[in-house]
């Protein structure tokens, strides 16, 4: 029944603007599989900012960043 369910949920008519009906916890994996294929976007100050702290706790910077 939940699978019926589901797809008649899905198969409702969209709203203007949206190309498709998520569930709960859908969202949530979609997020989860792009970022295990593509890794977490962290902007440039960030990063920078980590680099530092890792530096700062004797972590070599050519560690963090893959380049040893």
């Amino acid at each position: 029944e939940v699978g019926s369910l589901t797809d008649w949920i899905k198969s409702s008519k969209l709203m203007q603007g949206f190309d498709q009906i998520l569930l709960p916890g859908e969202p949530e994996s979609i997020t989860f599989r792009d970022r295990s294929l593509n890794g977490i976007s962290i902007d440039q100050n960030t990063w920078e900012k980590i680099v530092r702290l890792a530096e700062k706790a004797g972590v070599s910077s050519k560690l963090i960043t893959g380049m040893e």
